[in-house]
Formats: C-alpha cells, sequence, structure tokens
C-alpha cells in the first residue's frame, strides 16, 4: 500500500469514526486499516437506524476532502469537477458504503421526510448539512487520520474528546 493509499483510507475511516460519535446513542467500537491491502478499512460502531446514512456517507465525504486539499469549495477543479464530483467518486468506488447510504436515503420514512420538507420549502438534501458538519470537525478528522495511519488503536473516548474540541 503506498503512502497515499494509506492517507486516503485512514482519512476514511476516521471520517467514519468522527461522524458515530457526532451523533446521539451511537458508539464506536473498533477502527482499523488493513496495511497489506489498499483502501481495506474498517469502522465499527453502534449506531441508530437514522444514523446509518450520515456516518457511511462521512467516509467518503472525509476521503474527497483529503483529496480536494484546500481549494476552496466553489471552486472547480483542472477537470472541471466540484467537492461533490469527488464524494460521488469515492461513492463509486466504495460499493459497501454507497449501499448504505443508498438503503438509508431509499428507505421510506427517510423519503416520506424529505417530501414534507420539500413540501415547505425546506432544503431536503441531508447532504448539504452534513457537508457543513463534517467540515466543521475537518481538523479533528485529519488528527485522528494520523493516529489511524500511524496504527494506533482509538476509542470512543478518545475519539469524542477530540470531536468536543472543535
Amino acid at each position: 500500500m503506498t503512502d497515499h493509499d494509506l492517507d486516503l483510507t485512514a482519512h476514511h475511516e476516521a471520517g467514519h469514526a468522527i461522524a458515530a460519535v457526532m451523533r446521539g446513542g451511537s458508539s464506536l467500537r473498533s477502527v482499523t486499516i488493513d496495511l497489506n491491502q489498499p483502501g481495506h478499512g474498517l469502522t465499527l460502531h453502534r449506531s441508530a437506524p437514522w444514523d446509518f446514512g450520515f456516518i457511511a456517507y462521512a467516509g467518503p465525504w472525509a476521503e474527497a476532502r483529503f483529496l480536494w486539499g484546500e481549494r476552496p469549495f466553489d471552486e472547480r477543479d483542472e477537470d472541471d469537477c466540484d467537492f461533490s464530483d469527488y464524494v460521488v467518486g469515492v461513492l463509486v468506488n466504495q460499493p459497501d458504503d454507497a449501499a448504505v447510504w443508498r438503503a438509508w436515503r431509499n428507505d421510506p420514512v427517510q423519503v416520506a421526510v424529505r417530501r414534507e420538507m420539500d413540501r415547505h420549502g425546506l432544503d431536503s438534501q441531508p447532504e448539504d448539512i452534513w457537508h457543513y458538519e463534517l467540515e466543521s470537525v475537518w481538523p479533528q478528522i485529519q488528527t485522528l487520520a494520523h493516529r489511524i495511519r500511524a496504527g494506533e488503536a482509538v476509542t470512543d473516548d478518545e475519539v469524542r474528546e477530540l470531536k468536543d474540541a472543535a
């Protein structure tokens, strides 16, 4: 696994881990990356079903954020892609996360909630809000990614403490 692959995977798993502790009633069980297989990581958590979408989305978001770098979010890259294109690109290459996010998004309750929000003129795209939530803890995601990449074990309490420092 290259250094770049390790960085991507560590940021991806750090995104899941931070997201898991951002929701009430959720707890982080473990975070690991496989140093021998590019892109193979696993974050285990106990969470309410209504939080699955956010937690699944947060890993690809963090990987995309790492790739995006310091470029302002209202800009496009040299291939005319915007940040959301980066997130979609990661989701396409992470079928497990995409499947969880899609199942959550297509759940009848979520569909009904978005329909009602649209009816009242509210933003019904949770990913828009999630982006701001995750960006507010981006420095903490980076710190956690460095620890994961170094092979450090991280606990629920440590990740909560890190998140609370935001």
